[in-house]
């Protein structure tokens, strides 16, 4: 399946190929980004990690910023 990720801030889009019944924590780990720090957001919804991408998807990725 093919999917589109967009990395927020900056708008860097991509499109990626991943085997049917991946998650978001797949597409991350793919991105060889940290599923602690990143948000990913499905139809301006934020998702669990391990939920099951469906082709076509159009995912945002936010780093995640906390401090205090």
């Amino acid at each position: 399946m093919i999917v589109k990720v967009v990395l927020l801030p900056g708008k860097n889009e991509r499109k990626i190929e991943l085997q049917e019944d991946s998650t978001a924590l797949n597409m991350l780990k793919m991105l060889n980004l940290n599923p602690d720090v990143m948000l990913v957001i499905r139809n301006d919804v934020p998702m669990p990690v391990d939920e099951k991408l469906k082709d076509k998807d159009v995912l945002k990725v936010v780093r995640v910023v906390s401090g205090g």
